[in-house]
């Protein structure tokens, strides 16, 4: 099994406070249905988090050290910009690609020179830019429509209001911190993560998740069998399976089929 994942995924990016929902097998069907697409949050960039007055464009970033082994049309590519969530999960081939084929330091140096939130721009940005063409990537045509791009990486419940928007009734940073209560709903979420648990506030829901997982992995217990349709639906996926099986009636809808994750009833 870890050789079958191995094939599926490279890296899954997580933060404190991350707790994985779903067992082994589940993310191997998931990351199966993915179909090498990653899975990355797109959100617009907002202006103030880029420096207006450095280049974005592959060459001056010096993006590809070894430019005879890509096209002309990614050295001349200019990035596209987006902000999202930094939990995601990149296929095999697209961390291969940040790692072999790609050179992001000037990238880096450039985005961390603003003050705030530079962690949400580098593999959002990528993620769109379609000319640069990272592996499993996604494009900027939805974005341009003014749509953003679900993710099933993380899930999190942003709350702006009072404390009663949350099952714990306990809010850090807009984020409804998950206890107990939020156990029956995480068990039915298609995420792959959950944000935020705090085992100082509720050690419960930590201990609780991973009995969870246990029994889902060792006891063969399905208490919420996986939508698998929800994962193949899914925008990014179906737009990376016509890139690699073109299909001459496969039109970009930048709407998702299914009810998003973010629509289900909470709390």
């Amino acid at each position: 099994m870890p050789l079958r994942c191995g094939a599926l995924i490279k890296v899954e990016i997580k933060e404190n406070h991350d707790v994985i929902i779903k067992s082994p097998y589940e993310m191997v069907t998931i990351f199966e249905l993915l179909d090498g697409a990653n899975d990355v949050e797109i959100t617009p960039c907002p202006e103030d988090r880029l420096n207006p007055n450095k280049t974005w464009d592959a060459r001056s970033l010096r993006l590809f050290p070894n430019e005879s082994a890509v096209s002309e049309k990614q050295l001349n590519a200019s990035l596209s910009f987006a902000k999202g969530a930094v939990q995601a999960s990149l296929s095999r081939a697209a961390v291969e690609w940040l790692v072999l084929t790609a050179n992001l330091t000037t990238l880096i140096q450039q985005i961390n020179e603003m003050p705030f939130g530079v962690d949400e721009i580098l593999l959002e940005s990528l993620q769109i830019s379609d000319d640069i063409d990272m592996p499993g990537r996604f494009t900027s045509k939805c974005l341009a429509q003014g749509q953003n791009t679900d993710f099933i990486t993380r899930m999190s419940h942003w709350t702006y209001g009072e404390k009663e928007g949350c099952k714990s009734r306990y809010i850090r940073n807009a984020l409804c911190v998950l206890g107990v209560e939020d156990l029956h709903s995480l068990s039915q979420y298609p995420n792959i993560m959950a944000n935020k648990m705090l085992p100082e506030f509720d050690y419960a829901i930590v201990e609780c998740v991973h009995e969870m997982i246990f029994n889902r992995t060792f006891l063969g217990q399905v208490d919420h069998p996986l939508d698998t349709e929800y994962y193949s639906n899914m925008v990014n996926v179906k737009y990376h399976k016509n890139r690699k099986r073109p299909d001459p009636s496969y039109v970009l809808n930048c709407r998702p089929r299914t009810i998003e994750w973010q629509q289900y009833p909470y709390p």
